[in-house]
């Protein structure tokens, strides 16, 4: 099971990427963004991190929270039709942005001790 949480990551944010890229040219684009958001979201959830440092678990819960972001722009595609699936991806991309950053970091740190 194990073995299958990382790749699960990195295809749900793949498949939010591209749907979030072919939104405008084709119908089925807030589909990807939809099911990839959940698939990064349950990898998420189902890798819990099992250190003591507090920051790395803040991290990684803003990368749910991303996760969520990604679901909430494809569900504002569906339903709103309008720009506003926008901000959302932003704010998912933000998140993401920082944490890759700030997680090795982090690590580095937490392994220097």
């Amino acid at each position: 099971m194990k073995k299958f949480i990382t790749p699960l990551f990195y295809i749900g944010n793949l498949l939010a990427i591209i749907g979030i890229a072919i939104n405008t040219k084709y119908e089925f684009g807030p589909y990807f963004t939809v099911i990839g958001g959940t698939m990064a979201a349950l990898a998420q959830l189902n890798s819990p991190y099992k250190g003591g440092n507090k920051n790395i678990k803040r991290l990684l819960r803003q990368q749910t929270f991303a996760s969520i972001f990604f679901i909430a722009s494809g569900a504002s595609m569906l339903y709103l039709h309008n720009n506003e699936w926008i901000m959302f991806a932003s704010i998912a991309a933000v998140l993401y942005l920082y944490t890759a950053f700030r997680i090795p970091i982090e690590e580095k740190k937490e392994n220097q001790k």
